[in-house]
């Protein structure tokens, strides 16, 4: 009896994947003929196979599917570069497109010739924070294209919800003027799944099923992410090597000229003790700490020994949006420090939770219990497999939110680092809930010191590092030690004295009309801004 409901389960089985198979397909309109025919003849042809029904059907997957049969990557086998230096041959070739446009613009913003000797390497850090690092980054990166002032940019680095801007922004190939147009309806209903939202998911399970790859709650959020963020239809057809290269199905490939824009580079932590960074670029996905890099449209594949095993196509962008922003994939000691403060204020949860807070709760949080993570990203682990590496036993990688480490990406921007120096001028952008930007900047020092960074010493004044949250634009350098890096810290504020001293300016007339009704704790603590990190 037991071996008979086996077989039927398992035919069972084969029949549902086999028709799951059929869904995005049939959805796509792929279809010539009878759907319901087509599915049948699938089906049976699942069930008459010879061999591994299984292996069948991942077969079909992959050859039906447009994101598979069309990627021009299928026949190339990837290879990992290993070594200290952020920026690969790609990148640096990139870089050597861009420079004249920097060089060009900083003369304009500066109004003086300069040498190449002379050109600064500008780059702009963009802090997590949900839709409200998003909004804040699109306005941020909005006045500086329209000043003058990216153009002077070699490089963006983002994180969690930053990234969330970034990427579509520059897949898209428009102006952010004109992007603030297409992305304010599309959050009209926040992560609401539109019509062709079931299709895509199914897509990129199967694909990823299909290709021997994990799966996590984390594709469902990229999903989500990209239905919103990347519009229906064209979420699953956008891609991050693609947003430089063009060579895949995407609404990238408007982008004629790439050096026009700063590298993007978007960034997640490997979810052990150790919290090591991974940088993303359209490029290469690595991490300085594993000096290890892989080709962009080959993250996710199987590696061994430093080679490529499997021919997937690239990871969706939307898959890794989830991953830059998956803060709900916070441990519990992290979600503990996050949410108590908040339950402390409200009145019946702090009668209860007050008294056992010290002697019960907080005894489990700061033990190993503490760090069990609610869920992970999880990849092919590209180091496998390569001689006296550290992760070269482990065969898939846990990404979390690069939050969890650091707040502000800054130092994804030193990709010269140590070859070159770090970059001369970094612009960090704080759209942080907490608004405390000396408790952020005094974890970039420690960072710092710890990995051997440059980085510009901060005062240990306690009143000075007050003011570092309470003033728009605080500056860190040295003149004597010009390898440490400039940092113009930009916090999260309303500066109220500021807008009274230029509020009969013309030139800031629009901006001040704009901020007069902003109530940036109303919106952080209960409105639009209200988000996790």
């Amino acid at each position: 009896m037991k071996n008979s409901i086996l077989v039927w389960l398992l035919y069972s089985i084969r029949v549902l994947l086999s028709t799951l198979i059929l869904v995005p397909i049939i959805a796509r309109q792929d279809i010539v003929g009878d759907p319901l025919q087509f599915i049948r003849q699938k089906t049976q042809q699942a069930v008459d196979v010879q061999g591994d029904p299984l292996q069948f059907i991942k077969h079909e997957i992959l050859r039906l599917s447009p994101v598979s049969a069309d990627n021009p990557r299928k026949n190339d086998v990837a290879r990992v570069r290993q070594g200290a230096m952020s920026a690969g041959p790609e990148e640096l070739a990139w870089r050597v497109q861009r420079f004249p446009i920097v060089k060009t613009a900083q003369e304009k913003f500066l109004g003086m010739k300069l040498t190449d000797d002379e050109v600064l390497e500008v780059a702009i850090s963009c802090s997590g924070g949900g839709f409200r690092a998003m909004l804040g980054s699109l306005g941020s990166l909005k006045i500086a294209q329209e000043s003058g002032l990216l153009d002077c940019v070699m490089c963006i680095s983002g994180l969690s919800g930053s990234t969330w801007l970034i990427g579509p922004w520059i897949a898209s190939g428009i102006s952010l003027a004109e992007y603030k147009q297409l992305l304010f309806p599309r959050l009209k209903n926040g992560l609401m799944p539109s019509q062709p939202f079931v299709t895509n998911v199914a897509n990129n399970l199967l694909v990823k099923f299909a290709s021997n790859q994990p799966l996590t709650s984390v594709d469902l959020y990229g999903s989500l992410l990209a239905d919103t963020l990347l519009g229906g239809r064209d979420a699953n057809y956008t891609y991050l090597a693609s947003s430089f290269s063009g060579y895949l199905p995407s609404n990238a490939e408007r982008i004629a000229n790439v050096h026009k824009y700063p590298l993007p580079v978007y960034t997640a932590v490997v979810g052990d003790e150790k919290q090591e960074w991974v940088d993303f670029t359209p490029y290469e996905v690595g991490s300085r700490a594993y000096q290890a890099y892989v080709p962009t449209w080959a993250f996710g594949r199987k590696f061994n020994k430093g080679v490529s095993t499997d021919y997937a196509p690239e990871q969706t962008l939307g898959f890794l949006m989830g991953v830059f922003g998956s803060a709900y994939c916070f441990n519990f000691r992290t979600a503990y420090q996050t949410a108590m403060p908040h339950l402390l204020e409200i009145p019946l949860l702090k009668d209860i939770l007050e008294p056992i807070k010290l002697e019960l709760l907080e005894p489990v949080v700061y033990t190993q219990v503490g760090d069990i993570r609610f869920a992970y990203a999880a990849v092919n682990n590209f180091m496998m497999g390569i001689s006296g590496h550290s992760l070269a036993h482990q065969e898939k990688l846990k990404l979390v939110d690069a939050g969890v480490v650091m707040s502000n990406p800054i130092f994804s921007t030193y990709r010269m680092f140590p070859e070159g120096n770090a970059p001369d001028i970094i612009i960090a952008c704080d759209y942080g809930a907490s608004g405390l930007g000396d408790k952020e900047l005094l974890r970039a020092s420690a960072y710092a010191a710890e990995k051997n960074l440059p980085f510009p010493t901060l005062s240990n004044d306690t009143v000075e590092r007050g003011k570092w949250s309470k003033q728009v634009l605080s500056m860190f350098g040295s003149a004597q030690d010009t390898s440490l890096p400039v940092v113009f810290y930009m916090p999260r504020i309303k500066d109220e004295q500021l807008l009274q001293q230029y509020k009969n300016n013309p030139h800031y007339a629009y901006y001040i009309k704009v901020l007069a009704s902003l109530d940036w704790d109303r919106v952080v603590n209960k409105g639009y801004a209200n988000t996790l990190n």
